[in-house]
């Protein structure tokens, strides 16, 4: 598959001045979509498999954001009757209200929250977060954000913990997904914000009224694409070393909206 040429650029749901009711409606209409796209159906065989691989009791998901994609692999494994370790969701700007519903939802046994920002710098380097943070870490939608040195960085900096990395990414760097984002984000947006599971005044008021938030989802869309590592990038940022495993693929082959998997982990016992 031909690839775009990457662009790193920055999108808007990565500045601090996206905040308060705005910020809540972005994040729960993004999540939306990406529930109404399906991008994230069947992430929860893979994460399992990589999970089970690692022997996590419990995982860090970075940048959670509305906590969308970790909610949806938790009641996947869940209709199948398959126990996943704990997921405790963190993010930079943590919707605390959110995160403490979700919970509510599935349970403190399989979901949890930090309620302080957490800054993916503090898992590069050895501190006392090494002492209390989980080793092992996911990471949904958000690791096309970093700079390919930062993106480095933070895969060695998790490897160096002991721990491995389960990244889940919407788009990739094609042609046709950049082609599809232009044409139907912007609609896709306006719909997740009437969709049970989102809708409120924030998104419907900015989705409808005031239409900020499709305009941000598009563009965000359009970049992400642009931001997105292929697999073979992702690789080669992992260090010289045979014990390191790197898996990739999509989450189901079969689907045009699956999103890809990188599993990477320590071949350590469990």
């Amino acid at each position: 598959m031909f690839s775009l040429p990457r662009r790193q650029l920055v999108e808007c749901g990565d500045q601090a001045w996206l905040s308060g009711i705005l910020r809540k409606a972005y994040t729960d209409v993004l999540g939306g979509v990406l529930r109404q796209g399906r991008y994230y159906k069947k992430a929860y065989v893979h994460f399992s498999i990589w999970a089970k691989k690692c022997g996590s009791t419990e995982v860090l998901e970075i940048a959670s954001g509305s906590g969308g994609p970790a909610l949806e692999i938790i009641s996947g494994a869940a209709k199948r009757q398959e126990r996943l370790p704990r997921i405790i969701l963190s993010d930079l700007f943590p919707p605390q209200d959110s995160y403490a519903e979700l919970q509510r939802r599935v349970g403190s046994d399989q979901l949890a929250y930090l309620e302080r920002p957490l800054d993916s710098r503090e898992l590069t380097s050895a501190d006392v977060s090494d002492q209390i943070l989980p080793r092992d870490c996911l990471l949904c939608s958000a690791f096309h954000h970093f700079k390919p040195a930062d993106a480095a960085a933070l895969i060695q900096g998790v490897l160096r913990r002991g721990g491995g990395l389960f990244i889940l990414e919407p788009f990739s760097r094609s042609y046709r997904d950049f082609l599809t984002t232009l044409l139907f984000a912007f609609p896709a947006a306006m719909l997740a914000a009437l969709r049970s599971d989102v809708r409120s005044i924030p998104s419907v008021f900015f989705c409808w009224v005031i239409p900020l938030v499709p305009c941000m989802l598009w563009f965000d869309g359009l970049v992400s694409v642009l931001r997105s590592y292929t697999p073979e990038e992702t690789r080669a940022m992992l260090p010289d070393d045979d014990s390191v495993e790197f898996v990739s693929g999509r989450v189901d082959p079969r689907s045009s909206t699956s999103a890809s998997y990188y599993a990477i982990r320590l071949a350590r016992s469990a």
